[in-house]
């Protein structure tokens, strides 16, 4: 009776934990940058994250969410769409909120094709995020692989302005049983993020 007891709560604890999903596409970001005049900005965010370029995991693959004896599930987007996309429909809202135009461009796409597209919509800057990791751990902690890099550039492909994040660390204190808070919390995660990439110096002052 007490071994089946033990196995009914391990399923249970295994169906907690699998098939979790997370939402970064409303996460509140609040670009830390505004237009002197109308501006229209071409968006581009690429997945270059090596375990998706490889395909060992989809595009929509956001992390790992573990159960009560520590095996790994994979945590998905909300959506369904690639991670990628749902960042960036989160930071073309940002950008539209303070005032920019706006023409976000999905898949990894060379400048060339950016620097087109720039020159077809009338678009003076192309802002491009590189996701080279983003991907969360989620045990009785949250621990963050996050490599991002931003950069800015003209309507010709010129390199203005760049910013760079890169680390590994706890950023929460988790939960394998909590779905919605820990979506919660990486999708705030990702907007702190964002915003500290945008805050850099040069980034801000090629952008306005």
């Amino acid at each position: 009776m007490k071994n089946i007891f033990i196995l009914l709560c391990v399923v249970c604890l295994t169906g907690c934990v699998a098939g979790h999903k997370y939402n970064y596409k409303t996460s509140s970001l609040d670009i830390p940058v505004k237009p002197a005049e109308q501006r229209t900005l071409i968006l581009s965010v690429e997945d270059l994250r090596p375990y998706v370029l490889s395909h060992d995991k989809e595009p929509n693959f956001i992390g790992l969410q573990r159960g009560g004896y520590g095996e790994p599930w994979d945590v998905t987007t909300g959506s369904g769409k690639p991670m990628t996309e749902d960042m960036s429909a989160a930071i073309e809202k940002g950008l539209k909120d303070v005032g920019y135009n706006v023409v976000a461009v999905l898949g990894n796409k060379q400048d060339e094709y950016l620097v087109q597209t720039a020159n077809k919509n009338g678009a003076s800057r192309i802002v491009v995020l590189k996701v080279i990791d983003w991907k969360s751990d989620v045990n009785y902690g949250i621990t963050l692989n996050c490599n991002l890099h931003l950069s800015v550039l003209d309507a010709d492909g010129k390199l203005l302005a760049e910013s760079k994040m890169k680390f590994r660390k706890k950023i929460g204190v988790g939960s394998w049983a909590t779905e919605s808070e820990n979506s919660h919390e990486l999708a705030e995660e990702f907007a702190k993020r964002v915003r500290y990439l945008f805050n850099e110096h040069e980034v801000r002052r090629s952008l306005k």
